[in-house]
This record gives C-alpha cells, sequence and structure tokens, in this order.
C-alpha cells in the first residue's frame, strides 16, 4: 500500500473524546445510511404482523388503559383540571419511549460490534437509527393523545408546536444513556439485564398514574430529581398545559447534553479499553 492510499483512508481515533456535537454531525454525515437502518429496522420488526407499525401503539394504549380503569375506579386517582386518561396516557406514552429507546440504542451497539470492527460507520449512526425508530413510535403515540385530548375536552393548546423541540431533546438525552448501556453491555452482559430492572424502577418513581401532589415532602423532592420527570412535565405542558416551565424546560436541555456527553466519553472511553471488542 503506498503512502498515499494510506493518508486517503479514513482513520477513527479511539482515543480522542468527541463533542457532543458529533451525535448529529455524523448522523448528518452518514444520513443516508441512517435513513436505511430507520427503514431496514421498522421493516424488520414489523414484518409478517397484521397490524405492522400500529403494534408501536397497542403497548403505551393497553397499558395505559388498565391504569386508567384501575387508579380511576379503585383507587379514584383525580388530576385537576386534566381528565385523569388524558394524564395517565401522556405518561404511559413518555415512560415507554425512554425504556424502549435506552434499550434498542444499547442493543444496537451490542449487536453491530462486528460492523464498528470492519466497516468505518461511527456507532453513533447505529443508535440514532435506533432511537429514530423510537421517536416515529413517539409521534404516533402522541397524535392519539392529541385526539384523546380533544374527545374529552382538553383542547390542543398552542404548545404543540414545541413538541418536536423536546422530543429532540429527549431523542439526544436516550441515546447518550443507550451509548453508556450499550459501552457497558459489550463487556458485561449484565448491563442490558440490569438497566431492564432500573427502568422499571425509574417507571414507579415517575407520576404516570398518580399526582406527584399525594407524595410527603421528601418523596416529591425525589420524584422531582429523577431526569424523566422533568421530561415529563414539559411533555404535559406542551401537550396540552398550554405552558412553558421554564425549570423543566431549562432542566431537559441541560439532562439531553449531560446525558450525550456521559454517552459519547463513555463510549469512547470503552474503545480504548476494549478495541477489539467495540
Amino acid at each position: 500500500m503506498s503512502a498515499v492510499q494510506a493518508r486517503s483512508e479514513p482513520v477513527y481515533d479511539s482515543a480522542r473524546r468527541l463533542p457532543v456535537t458529533a451525535l448529529w454531525r455524523d448522523g448528518w454525515r452518514h444520513r443516508e445510511l441512517l435513513g436505511l437502518l430507520v427503514q431496514r429496522e421498522l421493516a424488520a420488526r414489523y414484518r409478517g404482523t397484521l397490524l405492522g407499525i400500529g403494534w408501536a401503539l397497542v403497548t403505551p394504549l393497553a397499558f395505559a388503559a388498565v391504569l386508567w380503569a384501575t387508579f380511576s375506579h379503585v383507587a379514584r386517582f383525580t388530576v385537576e383540571g386534566t381528565p385523569y386518561v388524558v394524564y395517565v396516557l401522556s405518561g404511559t406514552i413518555l415512560l415507554t419511549f425512554v425504556s424502549t429507546g435506552v434499550l434498542a440504542v444499547a442493543g444496537a451497539i451490542v449487536s453491530n460490534t462486528v460492523v464498528f470492527r470492519r466497516v468505518f460507520v461511527p456507532a453513533t449512526t447505529f443508535a440514532l437509527a435506533a432511537v429514530s425508530v423510537a421517536v416515529v413510535s413517539l409521534a404516533l403515540s402522541t397524535v392519539v393523545l392529541l385526539a384523546a385530548q380533544l374527545a374529552t375536552g382538553a383542547g390542543i393548546p398552542w404548545t404543540v408546536l414545541l413538541l418536536p423541540v423536546l422530543f429532540a431533546l429527549l431523542a439526544a438525552a436516550v441515546t447518550g444513556a443507550g451509548l453508556v448501556v450499550g459501552a457497558l453491555a459489550t463487556r458485561f452482559a449484565d448491563a442490558l439485564h440490569a438497566t431492564q430492572m432500573l427502568v422499571a424502577l425509574l417507571g414507579i418513581a415517575t407520576p404516570v398514574f398518580y399526582p406527584v401532589s399525594i407524595l410527603p415532602g421528601w418523596a416529591q423532592t425525589l420524584v422531582k430529581l429523577n431526569p424523566v420527570y422533568q421530561f415529563l412535565v414539559a411533555f404535559r405542558s406542551f401537550a396540552y398545559g398550554g405552558t412553558v416551565p421554564l425549570g423543566a424546560s431549562v432542566a431537559c436541555v441541560v439532562i439531553a447534553l449531560a446525558a450525550s456527553s456521559a454517552g459519547l466519553a463513555v463510549y469512547t472511553r470503552a474503545r480504548v479499553l476494549l478495541p477489539t471488542t467495540l
């Protein structure tokens, strides 16, 4: 191989620290591949099913229906100024996205380690493809939520126009978390199982079906430290509240940047420590 050929080949320096912008820069640079990966994932996931992509709606809707029937008639939970079914559905939709998104990104990292060794494609492209599929499901579920708001009289405020921005921040946070889990899972298989358990516990600590006001003061403080809580407050405010919560909005930006940076840092470090695995 000549010196000219050697210089012309792309080189990936696993030791350098990637900036948070690398997540979106690589996605844009490989946008055609990203689109193909998303199409492949959607086709593979729903191939041979009767409902097709409609299955993306079944899980959150079924879960929300059970929670609504149980806690509105048995526990008699109510939320002032909001139909309870809308409250539960919004929480279920967001929590489903977080849980499926983190595990999907981590799974994409683990299942494509061979590809990363043989082809010069940033792992972030596969991570973004995985989270993009989850975003499609989130968008479809949000349409159902908006329909429920119209049906129950909650209406659709102008703040729904801000939802795409929130979805982008949420996708960045979920991708970062998924990169951390995926990097760890390539070395410790238990990481995926531990994440499934942690996500389930996180769901309980998120006010999906219960109003946070019923908790004692110390418990409310703990719940508000939950990163998902901040996104849920913003999501509910934008979707049907008609307000822009400044505190939650700023928190979402900070969480998205911190999670993205942490994900890229951990993944890059994992490449240095385990070059034959990642």
